[in-house]
């Protein structure tokens, strides 16, 4: 692979982007925050409380994850999570703003890590003067 300014060349058959490439970690990155910005949008423009696209749509956010235990946990708690909202004795409304609810707090668990991977999860203590 050639690159020179900005261009990759992939050789006589591929194709030049004009685009710089991007490290791995930089582009995984580049692909959450789009993934979380697409989950804001998705979640104003929901079908109603029964809408099921929060759930799918959380759970391929969760897929991004790379590390095996902290993907499977994630995807185990928030399946454990509707699996109850499901057994409830209340009207499909009602789960389905539970499980909107479920869907934001899974979110909310990947932004963390997401959070945590780019170094803005810590705690800056500026000592007194």
């Amino acid at each position: 692979m050639l690159e020179d300014e900005g261009v990759t060349d992939l050789g006589e058959a591929g194709l030049k982007t004009g685009i710089a490439p991007k490290s791995a970690p930089e582009a995984w990155l580049y692909s959450m925050l789009n993934g979380f910005n697409r989950f804001d949008i998705l979640m104003m423009n929901l079908n109603g409380p029964t809408d099921q696209r929060p759930y799918w749509y959380v759970r391929n956010l969760i897929i991004k994850i790379p590390e095996d235990d902290i993907r499977i946990d994630l995807l185990k708690r928030l399946d454990t999570e509707i699996r109850k909202i499901n057994a409830l004795d209340v009207k499909n409304e009602v789960k389905g703003e539970l499980k909107i609810l479920a869907a934001q707090n899974a979110a909310g668990e990947v932004i963390a890590y997401a959070d945590e991977y780019i170094g803005i999860a810590n705690t800056i203590i500026i000592a007194k003067v």
